[in-house]
């Protein structure tokens, strides 16, 4: 659940944002550990097991809407910030990794029902 103000000013709205985020494991996991350059520290050494269930984490972010008449042309910037590792506590070397990812959404709104 984020909290996000609308702060109007003209045709501008500003809107930051604030709140928790939870993220679920989907999908398979690549079973592989590579470094900053690319190369390929573990191969084989995780398995699907090893990656968290889910992670908690933060997230805070600002967006800009414009309005123009019948649309609202809309950008939003988001940081999340990963509290709990990726990694469950029994995962070989157990290694604290963290999930941190920005955000950044552009959009154009149009009223459907008047």
């Amino acid at each position: 659940m984020l909290v996000k103000l609308r702060l109007q000013s003209g045709g501008l709205i500003i809107t930051p944002l604030l709140g928790p985020v939870l993220m679920l494991k989907a999908g398979d996991w690549k079973n592989e550990l590579v470094d900053s350059d690319g190369n390929v520290l573990s191969s084989g050494t995780y398995t699907d097991e090893d990656v968290a269930d889910f992670i908690l984490g933060a997230v805070a972010g600002i967006g800009f809407e414009l309005d123009m008449g019948a649309n609202i042309v809309s950008v939003e910037a988001r940081y999340m910030l990963g509290l709990t590792p990726r990694f469950d506590e029994d995962a070989f070397l157990n290694p604290d990794i963290r999930q941190n990812n920005l955000e950044v959404l552009v959009g154009i709104g149009f009223p459907v029902l008047r």
